[in-house]
């Protein structure tokens, strides 16, 4: 399979089964409208933002790892939302990304443990291209280490799948 024909079938897979789409897009209109409750002090739109946006969070992971079964199986169609099935994968995607950002965080409060003094020292004698410099280069560490594990977590998807 060529490249030019990846890139144009990626653009036509959503469009395959619209009639699955506007329940996201009503999620995202519904997450959408908490700015709006919150500038119009009106708790009951803000309310049905933030359950919108839980419903959200529980429902849309497990339908990517959907997603990800049926195009495995080479189908080039949308999954059905299946609100267990989709809560349940949810939950079991939530668990494997705390699993695969245990060490990046630890390392990140490792470096704020071991750089934190020596910058607010840095900072203090106004040193101030020396602290950037630091906190630059842990920064771009964290940033590394962080990506990695989100590789990996990508293939732990597919896996789970």
């Amino acid at each position: 399979m060529d490249l030019s024909k990846i890139v144009l079938n990626s653009f036509k897979y959503p469009f395959r089964n619209i009639k699955k789409l506007p329940v996201l897009c009503l999620l995202f209109v519904f997450i959408a409208i908490i700015p709006i409750g919150l500038i119009a002090n009106n708790n009951y739109i803000t309310a049905i933002g933030v359950v919108a946006f839980f419903l959200f969070i529980l429902l849309v992971p497990g339908y990517f790892l959907s997603m990800i079964k049926l195009g495995s199986n080479q189908s080039a169609m949308l999954p059905s939302f299946n609100l267990v099935s989709n809560i349940y994968d949810s939950i079991r995607v939530l668990f494997l990304r705390i699993v695969y950002m245990i060490v990046p965080a630890a390392l990140f409060l490792t470096a704020l443990m071991v750089f934190g003094p020596t910058s607010r020292n840095l900072i203090n004698d106004l040193r101030i291209l020396e602290f950037l410099a630091t906190m630059g280069l842990v920064f771009v560490l964290i940033l590394i280490v962080y990506l990695i594990f989100e590789f990996l977590l990508f293939f732990a998807k597919a896996r789970l799948a």
